[in-house]
Parts: structure tokens; C-alpha cells; sequence
């Protein structure tokens, strides 16, 4: 089905009415990624029927590979549209997507195509890349699921990515990772995983993407068109924490994160978490984690140096 002679395989999948702007970016940024890396990407345009796909432009695409064993390509990559699909899934195109989950073959979702993941079950206790638009539609329909406002998400062998901002992005860190470059980092929200009722979940979620400037809870009752008051009851019931410290813990978890993965001076941390700065920083980590900015980083310097002694 693909070359023989290609390290790095993809079988795309495209969707009716999927969308063309992430097809096309998602297959620039392999081949420039692919190149940079050193890494040889090929990659076939699959179909139930070898008939045109048509986007949702009402450009249609020439399929050149039917359907067949997910055993033949590394990364299965099923993109939809902006909108969720108006019709079911077909059936072949579930059958396929948990053969290759069953398999060696990862699963990649573009836009509306973690539906179809969600759909073959593929997504269930799972963190998952959704608009923040279509969260609440999406967590009504697949409970089981964790919808995420990451740019991409990387939990077990399915990678989802529901905006454009992020397909470039996800590329490259395929094509890096499959070098050695990097690893196949996995996303995790505790908070967001372990919520249930649908508000704090979405009250989470805007938190997420509200973290380098930090908003006020009075902020965040607006836009969730609610009260401060029944956002608050909604918080200590589903996840007992105050909206507040669910903010705080988001943004300390943040920076404990960039403390152990750059070298970023702590000042620059403060900054990119909502903290006035590096003083307000060390303050509230050392207040609600027990350990200041510096301490963790001497923990994990310690951790690397035992590791790698022989």
C-alpha cells in the first residue's frame, strides 16, 4: 500500500465535508518536519469506495488507496471538519480505527475527526484535543471521554487535534518523535479528568486557556453566563475546591511543569503562569506545595544526575 523504502507511513482518511486547510497543513508541515528530523514520510489518501471525498470547501480529492490492513502504516489519520458530522460514522471506518488500536498503529484525529475516535470508543477515560465551542456537546455524547482545550492531546496510542492552530504542531512532533527527538509526551489535566458536572468541566476548561494572564473569577461566571454563587456550589460539589483554588492549582501546576522541562528563569515561569513575579511565584508555591521554584528544580537536577550515573 505505501512504499516500502518510507520509515515513516501515514494512511489519511478524510471525512465528507473534511476539511482542506488541515489536510494540506498537516501534509506541508510532515514534509518539512520529516525532512528536518531526517525522517522519510509517505503517506496514501484512503477511502471506503475510491470515490472523490469532497471537502467542505466542495473541492473533492482523488483517493489513492482503499481501505485496508492499519498493519501496513505506523499513523492512521482521520480528518473531519469544523462541525461535528450531521450522519453516522460508517461502519468500515470504525471497524478500521479499532483494528489499528488494537495493533501497533497510532490513531491521529484532525478537527471534527475525534468524533469518529469517540465514536469506535477509542476515546473512552481518555483526555481528547475538542473546541472549546463543542466541549459540552461532545462530553453530553461520549461521557467517558476528557475533552481538553489543548492545541493537541496525546493520551495512549490516539493523538487529537481539533484546531488548525494546532496540526502544524502535532506534525512536527511526530515526525521528531519517531527520530528520537523527542517522546510522545501525553497530556494530563487532573482537574479536568476528574470533574463531572458539566459546567466545572467547561469552567476548567476556559481556566486552561486563561492561565498566562490571569483572569478573575467574576470573569469566568460571566462568560459561563452563570453566578458566582452557583459557579462556586457547582465547584465544591463536583471536585471540592472553590473556583479559586482550582485557578491557582491549574497555574502552579503550570509552572511546576516549565521548572522541570526548561530553562526558563523563574521569573519568566511567573510571568507565563499570571503571577505579578518571581517573589509572588516563590510565595504561593512554597505556600500551597511546600517546596520554593528552586527546590523543585535542585529535585529534579538530583533525580537526572542519579540517572544517569552508571
Amino acid at each position: 500500500m505505501i512504499s516500502s523504502w518510507s520509515s515513516l507511513r501515514f494512511g489519511i482518511l478524510p471525512l465528507e465535508d473534511f476539511e482542506l486547510a488541515a489536510l494540506a497543513a498537516f501534509m506541508d508541515a510532515l514534509r518539512f518536519a520529516g525532512g528536518a528530523a531526517d525522517t522519510r514520510c509517505a503517506w496514501n489518501i484512503l477511502s471506503l469506495d475510491m470515490q472523490p471525498i469532497r471537502a467542505d470547501s466542495g473541492i473533492a480529492i482523488q483517493p489513492d488507496a482503499p481501505l485496508s490492513d492499519p498493519s501496513q502504516i505506523d499513523y492512521l489519520v482521520v480528518i473531519g471538519g469544523a462541525s461535528p458530522p450531521d450522519r453516522p460514522i460508517p461502519e468500515d471506518v470504525t471497524r478500521l480505527l479499532r483494528s489499528a488500536a488494537e495493533g501497533a498503529t497510532r490513531v491521529i484525529a484532525l478537527r471534527s475527526g475525534v468524533f469518529a475516535l469517540a465514536e469506535a470508543g477509542l476515546l473512552d477515560g481518555c483526555g481528547c484535543s475538542v473546541e472549546l465551542a463543542l466541549h459540552m456537546d461532545f462530553r453530553e455524547r461520549f461521557p467517558r471521554t476528557i475533552p481538553l482545550p489543548d492545541a493537541f492531546v496525546i493520551d495512549g496510542c490516539s493523538l487529537t487535534c481539533a484546531e488548525n492552530r494546532g496540526v502544524s504542531d502535532l506534525a512536527a512532533h511526530v515526525a521528531s518523535a519517531h527520530h528520537g527527538r523527542t517522546g510522545l509526551r501525553e497530556t494530563s489535566t487532573p482537574l479536568s479528568s476528574s470533574a463531572q458536572d458539566p459546567l466545572v468541566v467547561a469552567a476548567l476548561l476556559w481556566m486552561g486557556q486563561n492561565l498566562e494572564i490571569a483572569q478573575t473569577i467574576e470573569d469566568l461566571a460571566r462568560d459561563m453566563r452563570v453566578s458566582r454563587r452557583k459557579l462556586e456550589r457547582h465547584f465544591r460539589a463536583d471536585i471540592g475546591k472553590s473556583p479559586q483554588k482550582a485557578y491557582m492549582s491549574l497555574r502552579l501546576a503550570k509552572a511546576k511543569r516549565l521548572l522541570r522541562t526548561t530553562d526558563e528563569s523563574i521569573s519568566e515561569i511567573a510571568l507565563s503562569c499570571g503571577f505579578c513575579d518571581a517573589s509572588h511565584l516563590v510565595r504561593l508555591m512554597k505556600g500551597n506545595l511546600g517546596m520554593t521554584p528552586a527546590q523543585i528544580r535542585k529535585v529534579m537536577d538530583t533525580r537526572d544526575d542519579e540517572a544517569s550515573a552508571p
